[in-house]
Parts: C-alpha cells; sequence; structure tokens
C-alpha cells in the first residue's frame, strides 16, 4: 500500500474508532446511571411490542426520580425478561420520555464496544506510524511504536473479548 493510501486508512480507522469509543462512553454512563437522571420505575404492565426478530419487551410504569425533581406516570423501558407489576427497575432518564435499565449486562457490554474502540484507535496508529510495505501491525521490519501500537490493540482485543463474555453472564445469569 502506498504511504498516501496507508496515511488515509489510518485516519478512517482513527474517525471510526473515536466514533465508536464516544458512542460507547455515553452509552457507559448511562448505563451506569453516571449521565441522565436516576430513578426507580414500578412495573404496572409488560407487553411485547412488534413482531418477529424486531419484537423486545417493554414494561411501563411510575418513574421517580432519586432527587424527587422528575415523576412521568407512564415510563416505559425495554426489558427481558417480563416482569410483574409491581416489580421494581433501576433506570436512567435519558431525557423526558426515554429510559434505559441500570443494570451491570448493560455496562459490561458497552465497556466491550469502548475496547474495541480503542482497539481500532491503536490499529490506526499503527496504520499513520508505519513504513514498512507490508501492511503488518507487528512483523520483523516493524518501528517501536508500531510493536507498542500492536501490544495495545492485542490488549484491547483481550478487553473486549473479556467484557463481552462478563456481559453474557450476567445477562444469562442475572445481573
Amino acid at each position: 500500500m502506498s504511504p498516501t493510501g496507508r496515511w488515509g486508512f489510518g485516519v478512517l480507522l482513527g474517525l471510526a474508532g473515536a466514533g465508536l469509543l464516544a458512542f460507547a462512553l455515553y452509552q457507559v454512563g448511562h448505563a451506569t446511571g453516571l449521565l441522565g437522571v436516576r430513578g426507580t420505575l414500578t412495573v404496572s404492565s409488560c407487553a411485547t411490542v412488534g413482531t418477529g426478530k424486531g419484537s423486545y419487551i417493554a414494561c411501563a410504569g411510575p418513574f421517580r426520580s432519586d432527587n424527587g425533581r422528575s415523576d412521568d406516570a407512564e415510563a416505559s423501558v425495554h426489558t427481558n425478561p417480563s416482569l410483574a407489576a409491581g416489580a421494581t427497575l433501576r433506570v436512567d432518564q435519558v431525557h423526558p420520555g426515554s429510559y434505559v435499565r441500570i443494570s451491570v449486562s448493560r455496562a459490561e457490554g458497552w465497556l466491550a464496544a469502548t475496547a474495541l474502540g480503542l482497539m481500532i484507535l491503536a490499529a490506526s496508529g499503527a496504520a499513520l506510524t508505519s513504513r514498512s510495505g507490508g501492511g503488518t501491525i507487528v512483523g520483523r521490519n516493524s518501528t517501536g511504536a508500531n510493536l507498542r501500537f500492536g501490544q495495545a490493540f492485542a490488549l484491547c482485543l483481550l478487553c473486549a473479548a473479556l467484557l463481552g463474555g462478563a456481559s453474557l453472564v450476567t445477562s444469562v445469569f442475572g445481573s
């Protein structure tokens, strides 16, 4: 690959990695309840919305924020599995009318996406600093910077796999 092509590829990877990283960190903030208004939704009813693969379970009921400043008598949140009436859920109000469930499983899943974003940024750095024509991240002719980017790439991939696995386990066995 020509130096111009490698540079262009590195910039494209960098933009993709930065975009994924920003979006995933935003979602982590809501999955942990750090960004929005934290509160409790008391389930009145649950119903399956949609059909086929696009269907999901939505539970509705009154929302009350922890600080007492926000109430919504008809809040709704996606959940799986369906919950019994009277059950309470910890939720984060993103904005009026939009709620997401606060859970360890969601946070772990979005932390895995964060690690993937960092991994893509590491690959971008390797592409931008590469001097060899082979286009490898770590090879015989690699520079010290490429070796470090390769190590960062591998570490982020390992973190993403571990966090993704942890997310799967907590979603199956409860959070």
